[in-house]
C-alpha cells in the first residue's frame, strides 16, 4: 500500500495547506487586499479534491489495519479533530463568504488552525 500512502500524503498536504492559506488571508498576513469570497471560491475545488483524496485513501488504509486503528486512541483523537474541523469549515464558510466583517473573520482565524493541525499526523 505504499502508493495509497503516498496519495494520502498528497491529500493531507493539500487540504490543510489550503485551510492554512485561507486562515492566513483572514488574518491579513497574506493577500489581505483580496476579498475573502474570491479567495474561498478559487480554493474551494482544490479543498474538495484534497478532502476526497484524503477520505478515499484514508478509508483504504483503515480497511487494511482496521482492528489496530479502531483501538488506537490517537486515531480516534485524529478522527474527532477531523470531524470538528469539517463541521467548523462547513458552518463558517457560508458566513465568511457572505459577510466579510471583522467579527466573522476574528472567530474564523482563531479557531480554524487549531482544529486543522492535529489531523495531519499518522495515528496508527
Amino acid at each position: 500500500m505504499p502508493l495509497v500512502s503516498t496519495i494520502h500524503g498528497v491529500g493531507m498536504t493539500l487540504l490543510p495547506g489550503l485551510i492554512i492559506v485561507l486562515s492566513l488571508q483572514l488574518s491579513g498576513v497574506v493577500m489581505a487586499k483580496r476579498p475573502m469570497s474570491l479567495m474561498a471560491s478559487e480554493v474551494w475545488p482544490w479543498t474538495i479534491a484534497g478532502l476526497g483524496i484524503m477520505l478515499t485513501t484514508g478509508l483504504l488504509l483503515f480497511l487494511t489495519e482496521s482492528v489496530r486503528g479502531y483501538g488506537s486512541i490517537p486515531f480516534r483523537t485524529k478522527m474527532s479533530f477531523l470531524l470538528l474541523a469539517k463541521c467548523f469549515t462547513s458552518r463558517f464558510s457560508a458566513e465568511t463568504q457572505a459577510d466579510e466583517s471583522l467579527g466573522v473573520q476574528a472567530v474564523t482565524r482563531t479557531q480554524s488552525l487549531p482544529l486543522t493541525c492535529p489531523t495531519g499526523r499518522d495515528s496508527f
